[in-house]
């Protein structure tokens, strides 16, 4: 697996709004005393929700204050889970899966995508809406994995 980091341009400040913080104590409580910690991936999904579909550096400090956690925690579980971006993102996600279906050839249509300038690691920002918009991806559907809160293809 490769190394998650932070993105380098981060928010200076995050703070649950009113409503998600309200939120946030209703999933705590259904936790028993002492294991309020529990509730870490649900709290970094509504701060990531919250964030445009990213998880700023700020959000997962304040989770951890949230929940009473070391930051270090936080940020362990916001790096190990792969459904937590780190970096601002578009609308969209489309992932290849490199395993179960390489035999079926997505890693061959992975890196024709890629250097068609379709698909980036860097996760480029939209250039149109994705229904309507064209690729250079064909990969049938069982091949895809969607999701709603990232762009990585999204060239015409």
């Amino acid at each position: 697996m490769a190394p998650r980091r932070l993105a380098e341009n981060q928010p200076a400040s995050f703070a649950f709004t009113a409503e998600n913080l309200a939120w946030a104590k209703e999933r705590i409580a259904k936790y028993p005393e002492g294991r309020q910690a529990s509730a870490v991936i649900s709290l970094l999904w509504r701060a990531q929700e919250q964030s445009g579909g990213w998880v700023p550096q700020k959000a997962i400090e304040h989770v951890a204050e949230i929940l009473g956690m070391a930051k270090i925690r936080v940020l362990e579980v916001a790096t190990f889970y792969t459904m937590f971006n780190l970096a601002p993102v578009g609308t969209h996600h489309v992932q290849f899966c490199g395993t179960t279906h390489a035999c079926c050839g997505a890693r061959r249509r992975s890196r024709t995508s890629a250097t068609a300038g379709s698909a980036s690691r860097a996760m480029s920002p939209p250039t149109a809406g994705f229904p309507g918009s064209r690729s250079n991806v064909s990969a049938p559907a069982s091949m895809l994995r969607w999701s709603r809160s990232i762009t990585i293809i999204t060239r015409i």
